[in-house]
C-alpha cells in the first residue's frame, strides 16, 4: 500500500509469474492494484485488491495468455478488471468476486481485446455496467457469470466495432437498466441466458447494432415494462421465452423470428 502508481507491476520481460495471496490496498491514491504491460503467461490468483483510484487489475498492450482467477476485487474507483489492447489475447478472467460497493464504475471491461474468456465471475453493485465489451473487441466469450444489482446495464456491448462475441449461460438480474444491451456489434451470439428483474428491460438492441446478431434459447422474465426492445434490422430471434412484462416485445424494427 501507499505506492504512487502500482501495487504490483509486470512489464515486457515478465513472463510466467504468479501473483498470489496478497492484500493490495490502494486507499492512499494508488492507481492500479496489479498492472501487466506486455507480459505473458502470468497468473493473478487469490488476492484481495481494493480501493485503487483507477482499476484493480489491468492487462495492457500485447499481453497474452494471462489468467485472473479467484480474486476479490472491491471499491476500485474506475474498474475491477480491464483487458485493454489489440494484443491482449487468449487470457481468462475466472471465478472472481467483483464488488463495486457502488464506488467502482464498471466490473469487467474488454476493449480492443480478442479471444478472451470471462467465466464464473460474480459482478455486482457498480455505478455503471457490470461487464462491458467495447470498441473492436472480437471473439471473446462471457460464460456462466452472475451479474446483478449494477446501476446501469448488466452486460453491454458498445462503442464501434465489437464482433463475433459470445454471451452464454449468464444469470443477469436486478440491474437498473437493461440486462443485456447490444448497442453496437456484429455476429454476436447470445445463448441460454436468464434475464430477470432488470428495471430497464431484458434485452435492448440499438439502432447501430450490426447484422447477424443471434439470440437463442434465452429466458426473459419480469424485466420492467419491456422484455425486448429492438431497433436494429437483421436481428435473429429463435426459441426465446419472454413473459411477465407489460410489453414483451417493444419493437421499432421487427425481429427476424424463426422459432
Amino acid at each position: 500500500y501507499s505506492n504512487l502508481d502500482y501495487g504490483i507491476q509486470v512489464t515486457t520481460t515478465g513472463v510466467g509469474n504468479r501473483i498470489a495471496g496478497n492484500s493490495i490496498d490502494g486507499r492512499n491514491d494508488e492507481n492500479y492494484g496489479v498492472y501487466i504491460n506486455a507480459g505473458d503467461r502470468n497468473v493473478i490468483s487469490n488476492n484481495a485488491i481494493f480501493g485503487h483510484t483507477w482499476a484493480g487489475v489491468v492487462i495492457f498492450s500485447t499481453a497474452t495468455q494471462n489468467i485472473v482467477v479467484g480474486n476479490i476485487l472491491r471499491s476500485n474507483r474506475n474498474s475491477g478488471v480491464v483487458f485493454s489492447g489489440p494484443g491482449v489475447n487468449e487470457s481468462r478472467i475466472v471465478s472472481n468476486r467483483i464488488d463495486g460497493r457502488s464506488i467502482q464504475t464498471q466490473g469487467i471491461v474488454l476493449e480492443f481485446a480478442n479471444r478472451n474468456i470471462v467465466s464464473n465471475n460474480s459482478v455486482h453493485h457498480h455505478r455503471l455496467d457490470g461487464i462491458q465489451i467495447r470498441n473492436t473487441s472480437r471473439s471473446n466469450g462471457l460464460y456462466a457469470n452472475r451479474v446483478y444489482s449494477n446501476s446501469r446495464m448488466g452486460i453491454a456491448l458498445t462503442n464501434a466495432g465489437p464482433s463475433r462475441n459470445r454471451v452464454v449461460r449468464n444469470l443477469v438480474y436486478a440491474n437498473t437498466a437493461a440486462g443485456i444491451h447490444l448497442a453496437n456489434g456484429t455476429n454476436t451470439y447470445v445463448l441460454n441466458n436468464t434475464l430477470a428483474l432488470n428495471a430497464g428491460g431484458g434485452v435492448r438492441i440499438g439502432a447501430v447494432a450490426g447484422i447477424s446478431n443471434r439470440f437463442v434459447n434465452n429466458l426473459l422474465q419480469s424485466n420492467g415494462s419491456r422484455g425486448v426492445t429492438n431497433a436494429a434490422a437483421g436481428t435473429r430471434w429463435q426459441f426465446n421465452d419472454v413473459f411477465g412484462h407489460a410489453a414483451n416485445y417493444a419493437n421499432s424494427t421487427a425481429l427476424a423470428v424463426s422459432n
